[in-house]
C-alpha cells in the first residue's frame, strides 16, 4: 500500500506565536486581522519607494514590516524583510528588486496561512 507523505513548510510557528500572547487565541486572531489589513498598504508603500528609488524610506518601511512579521515567528518572511532592509541600506537596486520579490512571495504565503489558521 502506498502512503503519500505531504511535506508542508512551516510558514509560521503557531505554538511560539501563541505563547507570545499568553495563549490568548482571540487576541492572536485580532493581531492576525490587523496584520492582514495593514500589510497590503505596507507592501504598496514599498513598491512606491522602489519606483522612486528612495532607499532611506524603503529601509524604514522594510524594518517596520519586519517587526510586524516577527510577531508570528515566521522565519522565512522575517529573513526576507531583513534582507530587503539590508539591501536598502546598501542601496544596490538590483539586489533590492530581487529581495522585494522574495519578500512579496513570503508575505503572501504568511498572510494566507494566518487567515487559514484564524478561520480554522
Amino acid at each position: 500500500m502506498d502512503h503519500e507523505i505531504e511535506y508542508t513548510e512551516m510558514v509560521f510557528n503557531k505554538e511560539e506565536a501563541l505563547d507570545r500572547v499568553d495563549g490568548d487565541f482571540e487576541l492572536f486572531v485580532d493581531i492576525i486581522s490587523i496584520f492582514v489589513q495593514d500589510t497590503p498598504e505596507k507592501m504598496a508603500q514599498i513598491e512606491k519607494e522602489l519606483q522612486q528609488q528612495d532607499a532611506e524610506s524603503l529601509k524604514r518601511t522594510a524594518h517596520s514590516l519586519k517587526g510586524s512579521i516577527g510577531v508570528f515567528c515566521a522565519d522565512s518572511a522575517y529573513s526576507a524583510a531583513l534582507k530587503l532592509e539590508s539591501d536598502a541600506r546598501e542601496g544596490d537596486w538590483e539586489k533590492i528588486s530581487t529581495s522585494y520579490k522574495q519578500l512579496d512571495a513570503e508575505v503572501k504565503k504568511l498572510s494566507d496561512k494566518l487567515v487559514e489558521f484564524a478561520e480554522g
